[in-house]
């Protein structure tokens, strides 16, 4: 996909989100410099996937030298757990989902609630050394800020509030024709 696949209609109903991304892109060195990262939040089919996956494939092709992963929140979780017993698959987490330069984890909040605990955790123990490293990660999650907040430790969004720009993605494009 390409950004010619971001309907007009995303760009139309989020334009300080789509100029966020924008000034994100033009000025990446400078944001992933000092570890700045997105927050996309927003409900169901409103393009924040396609938004956060198009922006890490453009920091990752044009020159930047950059190096990224992509993940969804419940894989990431999934190769966590596995490296509580596995010292492979915790070598693995470390150096491409911890240390990657830039990072996004797409839908926080859809992991099975009865792993919350952990989810909590893992969110923590992840941003926590990423900020302090100066690693952006950018972040899709259908959750509004308060329930975010709610839902995930405080001190993870005390993390995030330093080093996340936070923006609303609003729409349904989920009926396309």
């Amino acid at each position: 996909l390409s950004w010619a696949d971001v309907y007009d209609q995303v760009m139309a109903q989020n334009p300080d989100a789509m100029e966020a991304l924008s000034d994100y892109w033009q000025n990446s060195l400078y944001y992933v410099a000092r570890g700045f990262g997105l927050m996309l939040h927003g409900g169901n089919g409103t393009g924040k996937t396609l938004l956060s996956s198009l922006l890490l494939k453009r920091l990752l092709t044009y020159g930047r030298g950059l190096d990224g992963y992509f993940t969804t929140f419940t894989d990431l979780l999934d190769r966590y757990a596995g490296g509580w017993t596995d010292k492979d698959l915790a070598s693995w987490f470390e150096r491409r989902i911890v240390n990657a330069d830039v990072l996004v984890i797409d839908d926080i909040g859809k992991e099975y609630s009865g792993r919350l605990n952990m989810s909590s955790n893992a969110l923590d123990t992840v941003l926590r050394t990423r900020v302090q490293h100066d690693r952006p990660t950018i972040f899709t999650t259908n959750l509004s800020i308060n329930d975010f907040r709610k839902t995930y430790a405080g001190s993870t969004w005390s993390l995030l509030a330093e080093k996340v720009l936070p923006y609303e993605i609003k729409g349904n494009y989920d009926d396309r024709s």
